[in-house]
C-alpha cells in the first residue's frame, strides 16, 4: 500500500529501495531458518510521516507507516530509502551490498586522523546557502553555531565529512528529522559525538547507547 501525493520517479526509486530491504530481510530470515509471516506495509515515498497523510489515503489501524521521516510519537517508521543511504545511490533504486561495501571503505578512510592529534574542541557546521530551507535553520542547529567558546568550533558553512576527522568531539543535531543524516559519517569517525535526544529516529538508533564505546 502506498500513500503519497505526486509519484515521481525519485519516489519510484524509494519505494525500490524499500523493497530490496524488505528482500533482505526475508532471505535473512529464511536463512536461518525462520518463516517469514504475511505482512502489510504502508509504504510513503514523499516527504511525509502518518500523521500528515490524509483521510481518504487512510482505513483501520493504517500504521506503521514506512518513510523517509519519522515525526514525534505517530506511527511512521523511518527506514533508508534511496536519499542518503549507504546501500545506493540517490535516484536510480540500484541497492546493493557491494555498493554497501564501498560506502563502508569509503567511511572508515575519512578518519585517518590519530586521537593524539586531533584537536580538542568540539566541532559543528551546517550550510549556509540562502533561502528557508537552509540547512542551518532547521531545528536547534543555529543556537549551536552562535556559541561563543574557546573550546566549541562552529561553521556556517556546508564542509567536507572529513573537515570532522581533526576534532575529538563531534555533535549531531536533528534539522528536519528523518532527513538529518550525518550520524551515517559520524559513527565512523573516531570521536566522541555528543546525540540529540529526539524521537525522529532511524532504525539504528536503539543500538547507540550513552558512555559507550562503539
Amino acid at each position: 500500500r502506498a500513500a503519497h501525493w505526486s509519484f515521481s520517479s525519485v519516489g519510484a526509486a524509494r519505494a525500490v529501495c524499500f523493497l530490496w530491504l524488505v528482500q533482505m530481510a526475508i532471505l535473512r530470515a529464511q536463512a536461518a531458518g525462520r518463516d517469514f509471516p504475511d505482512v502489510d506495509f504502508v509504504l510513503q515515498t514523499g516527504d511525509g510521516a502518518q500523521s500528515t497523510v490524509t483521510e481518504m489515503y487512510q482505513w483501520d489501524n493504517p500504521g506503521p507507516l514506512f518513510g523517509s521521516v519519522k515525526c514525534g510519537s505517530d506511527a511512521s517508521v523511518a527506514v533508508p530509502m534511496s536519499l542518503h543511504d549507504q546501500f545506493g545511490a540517490y535516484g536510480s533504486g540500484a541497492m546493493s551490498l557491494k555498493m554497501y561495501a564501498g560506502a563502508t571503505d569509503r567511511l572508515t578512510k575519512w578518519d585517518s586522523v590519530d586521537w593524539e592529534d586531533k584537536q580538542d574542541k568540539l566541532f559543528f557546521s551546517a550550510g549556509s546557502h540562502p533561502g528557508k530551507k537552509a540547512a542551518f535553520r532547521r531545528g536547534f542547529r543555529k543556537q549551536l553555531l552562535d556559541i561563543k567558546s574557546p573550546l566549541f568550533h562552529t561553521v556556517y558553512e556546508e564542509l567536507e565529512m572529513t573537515e570532522s576527522s581533526k576534532y575529538r568531539y563531534l555533535v549531531y543535531a536533528y534539522g528536519r528529522c528523518g532527513w538529518s543524516r550525518r550520524i551515517h559519517e559520524l559513527a565512523f569517525f573516531h570521536a566522541t559525538v555528543f546525540l540529540e535526544a529526539s524521537n525522529c529516529t532511524e532504525f539504528f538508533m536503539p543500538k547507540f547507547e550513552a558512555m559507550v564505546d562503539h
